[in-house]
């Protein structure tokens, strides 16, 4: 298990650079050609903390969003989550693979705006029970199950 110690993993607070995402997406990768490799079934619940303070993201995501470096953190996850679909279509078995995106809650608030997210119109966020902090969006995606679009 890699987990995120703030003593232990270096995150550069000024630039915002850390590649705890990568270490991340590659454990998941391992975890899930070992899985197939022995032909056992396997939960993944692969938790990335790259948008919660202090927001980071890896050197080649630094700077590439419109959104400051909490942009970065998402269009690093983002593509994280591309590779571990693509590494499932590869493997041969992403139409045996239920994939279930979501958050755990609404922005946190309090970091906003520059390490926090947005809720639109709903009230509040983080750590409350209104329509922001309770709705989140969520993607399901299990190819020949569930159709695109829908």
């Amino acid at each position: 298990m890699v987990g995120r110690y703030y003593e232990d993993f270096k995150i550069d607070l000024k630039t915002g650079e850390a590649n705890l995402t990568q270490l991340y997406l590659q454990e998941a990768l391992d975890f899930i050609s070992k899985q197939q490799a022995s032909q056992q079934p396997f939960f993944l619940y692969w938790a990335i903390d790259a948008t919660h303070a202090p927001v980071y993201a890896s050197k080649q995501f630094l700077g590439t969003s419109q959104r400051g470096l909490y942009g970065d953190a998402v269009r690093e996850i983002d593509d994280s989550i591309g590779k571990i679909l693509k590494h499932l279509q590869q493997l041969g078995i992403s139409e045996n693979t239920f994939v279930f995106f979501t958050s755990d809650n609404g922005a946190a608030l309090i970091s906003a705006p520059k390490q926090g997210g947005s809720n639109g119109p709903f009230l509040c966020g983080k750590q409350t029970t209104f329509e922001g902090g309770m709705r989140e969006p969520a993607i399901a995606w299990w190819p020949g199950h569930i159709p695109a679009g829908g």
